[in-house]
Formats: structure tokens, sequence, C-alpha cells
């Protein structure tokens, strides 16, 4: 009996020590991502820390420091913590993770101090010529066309892991590039003779050059209907000299059936406006009377039937002037455009752009939105609510920026401070995100921002 009351009294002693045993091992950190010291990571990468034990992940969650700083969401997978950035990273950067102070485990055991490095991709392309931005559905790839080896090209570049690809391998030059609404088709006028309309299929990567029987006129700038079933084109008869814009007419395109259809009236010029909800039918401008060959270019607005080329004019008495670059509302059948103002260097007309009007189209009405200073290339926003131009309006010093201002043409708001020349500023698909080109002496570089000009990013440098 004796015999088994110490046997008894030290199994209990063994399992009290047992249970008196605490964790005393630190954590470790097992792997991380990126690698320390990695080279060019994406820039929509996942930052994680694996852990080798559980850990007090409030605190871990509170003492986690990324310089330079970056807004993140964190969240746990097991020991992984893992740091999902709110925006991309900047590309071309040095980021340093760690810890403010030492977080710990559980049972309260500390972390060795910890930190690693690693470095984002770096936006190295460098092109001597871009042009033509388009957003694609995605929100984050966008299109452009860039001179290499002597001859433009479609490229797209993705902004976010910053990597750029030619799009077509056909030989030749690509100009006058479009994307379909639906973002499954690019069409481009190119060739290595006379130009050529070319639809270029994106999930197949093949180009399907198109013969468009439009009585030997050149095409010219093609532009997709809301439903991707046709585009409308212009059909250039002369660029012999500086009024070449004036020789033109204007075509649809089916793409079932592989015709053309005249939709203008002969002679004159013409400016194509958009296509009406459905696609049924276009808005274009034609020159008015004796304003075909002079300095003082006047239009009025015509609509056509797609299916049948039927025309009607909706405005009388050249009521539109030197027409520049419009933009349709998404929400609603009215255009934005620009004008612009003669200025004679050698007898060639240079245009320089001066104020910004808003077209509706039934019943036909105009109004101006600006009329000082410098203004150009207005575009809506997906949503119709604001407008984006470049201007000088409210500039001190020299240089044209981008600005947003509502549809009354009020509450305008710069987005950005610089005095290179701007091009091209394009909407996201989304409306979150603005892409423009910017030149920086003789060399063009494409920059992303927020709507509200917040997080400027270099997306292609310069050289």
């Amino acid at each position: 009996m004796q015999k088994l009351a110490i046997i008894f009294l030290s199994i209990l002693l063994s399992l009290t020590l047992v249970g008196c045993q605490r964790d005393v091992t630190p954590p470790a950190v097992e792997y991380t991502f990126p690698l320390p010291n990695s080279q060019g990571v994406s820039l929509d990468s996942v930052i994680t820390i694996t852990f080798s034990e559980p850990m007090n992940q409030d605190t871990a969650e509170k003492l986690v420091q990324i310089q330079p700083l970056v807004a993140v969401n964190i969240d746990w997978q097991g020991n992984t913590m893992r740091l999902t950035p709110r925006h991309p990273l900047t590309p071309g950067t040095d980021y340093d993770i760690g810890f403010i102070t030492p977080p710990t485990d559980r049972a309260g055991n500390k972390l060795p101090l910890f930190s690693f490095r690693f470095s984002t991709i770096a936006f190295t392309n460098s092109f001597n010529s871009i042009e033509g931005l388009s957003w694609l559905p995605d929100n984050r790839t966008i299109l452009f066309i860039a001179e290499r080896k002597g001859l433009p090209r479609l490229h797209l570049v993705d902004t976010v892991s910053g990597n750029v690809r030619e799009l077509d391998v056909l030989p030749g030059h690509q100009l006058e590039a479009t994307v379909n609404r639906q973002g499954t088709m690019v069409g481009y006028i190119g060739g290595t003779g006379e130009p050529v309309l070319h639809l270029h299929d994106l999930s197949t990567g093949k180009t399907t050059p198109v013969l468009l029987r439009i009585n030997g006129d050149l095409p010219s700038f093609p532009q997709f209907s809301p439903d991707g079933k046709s585009l409308v084109l212009y059909g250039v008869i002369g660029r012999s000299d500086a009024h070449s814009d004036i020789y033109q007419s204007l075509w649809a395109y089916n793409l079932a059936t592989q015709s053309a259809t005249l939709i203008s009236p002969t002679g004159g010029s013409v400016r194509f406006l958009g296509y009406s909800d459905d696609s049924s039918r276009v808005y274009f401008l034609h020159t008015f009377e004796q304003y075909i060959h002079s300095h003082n270019f006047r239009y009025d607005l015509w609509e056509a039937v797609v299916a049948t080329g039927q025309q009607r004019q909706l405005s009388q008495g050249g009521l539109i002037h030197n027409f520049a670059r419009a933009s349709q509302d998404p929400t609603a059948q009215r255009f934005v455009y620009g004008t612009w103002e003669a200025r004679d260097i050698d007898a060639n007309i240079i245009a320089e752009p001066r104020n910004i009007y808003i077209l509706q189209v039934e019943p036909f009405a105009q109004r101006a939105l600006l009329t000082a200073g410098h203004n150009a290339d207005p575009q809506f926003s997906p949503l119709g609510q604001q407008i984006l131009l470049i201007s000088d309006s409210g500039r001190k010093g020299p240089g044209q920026d981008l600005f947003v201002m509502d549809i009354e043409g009020r509450n305008m708001k710069q987005l950005t401070f610089s005095v290179h020349p701007k091009m091209f500023p394009r909407w996201s698909r989304d409306g979150r995100q603005i892409a423009f080109v910017e030149m920086h002496k003789e060399s063009p570089v494409i920059f992303i921002m927020n709507a509200n000009g917040a997080d400027l990013r270099r997306v292609i440098s310069s050289r």
C-alpha cells in the first residue's frame, strides 16, 4: 500500500512539473514574400511574413512598419501575416519592412530584431514618340502607339506590373488605334504600302487586313460602335497640302457582312462625333458652304443611319467652328469638344487650341464652357459628371496642366502641377484613374494618377 502511494505521488509530481513548464522559445520568421533583397518585384505584390508559431496578432499588426509608408490591409492565414497594399507600389523603389518594437508570440516571447528589403520593378522602357492612349476594360492595361526602329507600332503596358509588349507582329507602320468597348478587338491603320484597316483580335492574337472597297479613298481614324458590330472611319482623298483634312468622306463598316456604306454627304470636310446608344445611328459634322477652304472652318451637325447611310441635317448655318477633338457623354446624346484658332507659319495652318463647347444632339443646342486661355482635348468622365481637359486657366506662368470641371464649366480643379506639355488625357474605364503623356524636352513619358490627382506614377520613362 505504501509502495502504491509513492508511485501515485511520483506521477502527480511529474504531471505538476510538466504543467508548470512554460513556452520560453522566442518566435522566428520562417519565410517572407518578397524574399529579402528581391529585385524587380511586381507593383501589385502582397507582402507576407510567416512566423514559426502563433503570434499576438493585434500587437504585430500595430507594430509592423513599411518604409516608404504604404497604406495596407492586414489579414492572417495561420501563422502568416498578409499585408495587401491599397494602391500599387511605386516603381523603382526600395521598401524596408520591419517592426517598430519586437512583437511577441502568445506566450509573450519577443521576436528577435527583424527586417528585410526588396525593390520594385523599374519602368525603364522608353520611346521616341508616344500617342493615342486607350484604356482596356481591366483598368490596368493601356494601349498606345510608340515608335520602334523608325516605325510607329502598337504596344500594351500593364500599369501595375510595368510589363510592356509589342502588340502586333505584322510588318509596317501601325497608326490611329482604337479598342472596342468590350476590350476584345483593336482596329488600326497600317501596312507597308498604302494604308489599310487592320483588325487585331486580342484573345487570339490574330490580325486581319480589311479590304474596304471605298472608291480608292485612304482609310483613317477607325472608331468602334458601342455594340462592337461596326466601325466608322474616314476616307481621306488627299493629303498633299495644309488643307488635306478637308478631302474626306465618312464610312460605316459592318464587321459581320464585311461591307462599307457611305454615310456622309459628298464634298467638303467631315468630323465624326459618335454613335447613338443602340449603335444604329452616328453623329458627325460637315462643313458649311464657303467655309470649306478658309482658316475659319465651320460645320453643321448631321445624323446618319448606319445600315442604310440615310442622312439628316440637325443644325443650320455653320454654327460650329474650327472643331477639334470631341468626347461623347456616356449617359446622354451630347458631346464636348475643343476649338482652335489659325496661326500661319510659312503658309501652313497651325492650330492653336482655344475654347471648349458642349453640344446637345436633339434638339440641337450648344454652349460655351470655357472661352479664356488655351484649352484642349476635353474628355467626359465614364459617368458623365465631369470633364477632364488640358488648360492654362488659373496658372501662374507658362505651361498647361490637367484640370477637371463639371459639365457646366464650373468648379475647375487643377490635377497636375508642372510646366511640361501634356497630351492625350484619358479616363480609365471605371473613372478611378487618369493617364496622360507628358513631354520632357523631346522625350514622352506616360503618367497615371488617381482621378483626384493623387498618387502620380510614371509608367513609361523618357530617355
